[in-house]
Order: C-alpha cells, then sequence, then structure tokens
C-alpha cells in the first residue's frame, strides 16, 4: 500500500535521499572536530565550514562564520530572544506566532504588542501601531496552522527605518536575510530542507553575532586558555560538542535541494492542485 504523508509541517517526508547513510556513517566514523590535531579532525571542520557556506547561500547571508548550529528552530529562537530581550523590552509579533516565539518572550519578561491579521492570517499592516519603544520584531515566514505565507517586507522596511532588531522564523518557509535586512533568520533541518532531524541554527548578521549574549557556553577547543567566550567566529556562537553526524546529514540534503529544489516545488506545486480538487 502506498503512504499518503500530510504532516510536512511537522517534518518533512520523505527525506533527501540516502540521507540514513550519511548519518549512519558519520555516527560510526567521526570523531568531535575542534578537540585533537589530526586529519580526521580536519576533514570534518573543512566538512561543517561547507555546511556554514551552504546555509549561508541558502538564507542570502554574506557571512557563514555567523551562524549558532542548534538542535532546531525553538532553541535558535530562543538564541535570539533570550540573547537580545530584556525584561519590559517591547517588542512586536505577528499575532499567529508559535509558543516558540511566545513562551521565551514570556519567560524574558518581555511587552508584547501584536500585529493584527485578517480572516486568513495574513499580517494586516494597516491596523499595525508601532510603539516608539520597540526594541525588536519578530514574524513568522509562514504558518503552521493557516498556511499563510507572509509579506514580511513592510517589517523590514519599519525595522530598518526605525533601528530595530529584526528576527524571522523561517520553520515553515525561507527568507533572505539580505533581501530583508534582517537581524536574524532561524530555521530547522528536518522540514523544508529534508535533513534530519536534531538539527536547526540561527543565521545572524555578523556584528550582531559578536554581540549577541550566546544561551550556552563552554568548550570550543578555542582559546582554551580563557574563562570568557571566544573572540573569534563561529567558536563564540558554538560551544560543546556538536551534533556532527546530524549537521553532516544536513549538508547532504541542502546538496540535494541545490540540485533538485526546482522539480521538488513543480511536484508540491502539483500535489496540492490535486489535493485541493480531489
Amino acid at each position: 500500500m502506498s503512504r499518503i504523508y500530510l504532516d510536512n509541517a511537522a517534518t518533512s517526508w520523505p527525506k533527501a535521499p540516502g540521507l540514513g547513510k550519511v548519518v549512519g556513517e558519520a555516527t560510526d566514523n567521526l570523531i568531535s572536530t575542534g578537540r585533537t590535531e589530526s586529519n580526521l579532525s580536519y576533514e570534518e571542520a573543512d566538512a561543517l565550514y561547507d555546511l556554514r557556506v551552504a546555509v549561508a547561500d541558502y538564507y542570502s547571508s554574506p557571512s557563514p562564520e555567523a551562524i549558532a548550529f542548534t538542535r532546531n528552530v525553538t532553541e535558535a529562537l530562543n538564541w535570539a530572544i533570550k540573547g537580545f530581550i530584556r525584561r519590559d523590552d517591547t517588542v512586536m509579533i505577528s499575532s499567529g506566532e508559535h509558543n516558540a516565539v511566545m513562551r521565551p518572550l514570556v519567560q524574558a519578561g518581555a511587552r508584547l504588542v501584536r500585529i493584527p491579521s485578517d480572516r486568513h492570517g495574513y499580517n494586516d499592516y494597516g491596523r499595525m501601531e508601532i510603539p516608539d519603544d520597540t526594541k525588536a520584531i519578530i514574524a513568522s515566514a509562514a504558518s503552521n496552522v493557516s498556511g499563510a505565507i507572509q509579506d514580511l517586507t513592510p517589517l523590514a522596511e519599519v525595522a530598518r527605518k526605525r533601528g530595530i532588531l529584526f528576527f524571522i522564523d523561517a520553520a515553515q518557509a525561507p527568507a533572505s536575510l539580505s533581501a530583508l535586512d534582517a537581524s536574524g533568520i532561524a530555521f530547522t533541518g528536518h522540514k523544508g530542507l529534508l535533513g534530519p532531524m536534531g538539527t536547526g541554527g540561527l543565521v545572524l548578521k555578523r556584528e550582531l553575532a559578536f554581540s549577541i549574549d550566546p544561551l550556552i557556553s563552554g568548550g570550543t577547543g578555542s582559546q582554551s586558555d580563557r574563562i570568557t567566550l571566544p573572540t573569534t567566529l563561529p567558536d563564540r556562537l558554538n560551544p560543546g560538542t556538536e551534533n556532527i553526524p546530524g549537521l553532516l546529514g544536513l549538508r547532504h540534503s541542502l546538496s540535494y535541494l541545490r540540485e533538485n529544489g526546482e522539480r521538488l516545488r513543480d511536484n508540491e506545486r502539483r500535489m496540492t492542485e490535486r489535493l485541493y480538487l480531489a
């Protein structure tokens, strides 16, 4: 019996062909990069840098080193929120934000101002009011509930003119850091990127990568004589042993998307039309 899968908003299926083999081989054969001097360690470091370049290209960032790899988009959003938002800061959010945004903001003690939405779940910018003391805007590129793909350009323009931090939740749709002049984009590897669970990250503007208060700190394998945070990127953003098998799997899936993205989008459109007309 053929499988009918309609849960891609939760996690994508099928994954990139060969993903399981890549992750399995990495689990069996690799070591912890940055913790030893060996050819294998250098090869891993090169592979992870290749992934940074691929992620930066996908989200149109000029700074591959300014990416914090995380377990998922929820953790990435926590990095952004807890790295910059303090108690009583005013933060604008869309009315349909995920709890991955709402709960960290409540924890941080932020004052929340909601962007109204219309009956279809789209941001209603005509009714939007922007407090003078707004510190940040956080908005989803697309909703996992309504399916609405948002036009984020008006928010980008407001943030640019007023010098407001602008973070995008890209769990359900991609976004361009450069085109929107965003402060950061939070992403996950296991949805539209067709990669493994347990992967994701925060793509930051380079200057913010030096000023963010990292959610986690610890060993990096560099500047080990210091008890303070490393002063270099990406070390400042990636403490502790990373999920190297998962990240190499994500590199594999991004390579697959680069080669097959248009074909996959055409198939998605055909399947959507077929489901809609059924």
